[in-house]
């Protein structure tokens, strides 16, 4: 066996430099505009009492994100 790595087929899992960096401006896209934007379309949702304004699956939806952005 031998102590070198075999390179990764293309199509592999590995992640590419360009990859990597097109992640971190996604996730800090969603953390800097998407967030706070459904963040404050909850809270108003809630503080008037209704989710009308988002509709149920709207309002599902963005609870759904909140909590995956949360980890």
């Amino acid at each position: 066996m031998s102590r070198l790595r075999q390179t990764a087929p293309a199509g592999s899992q590995y992640i590419t430099p360009e990859g990597a960096r097109r992640l971190r401006l996604e996730l800090e896209l969603l953390w800097r505009d998407e967030r706070p934007r459904v963040t404050q379309a909850v809270a108003a949702a809630a503080a008037q009492g209704v989710i009308s304004g988002l509709g149920f699956e709207g309002y599902l939806a963005a609870l759904d994100f909140l909590a995956a952005m949360n980890g």
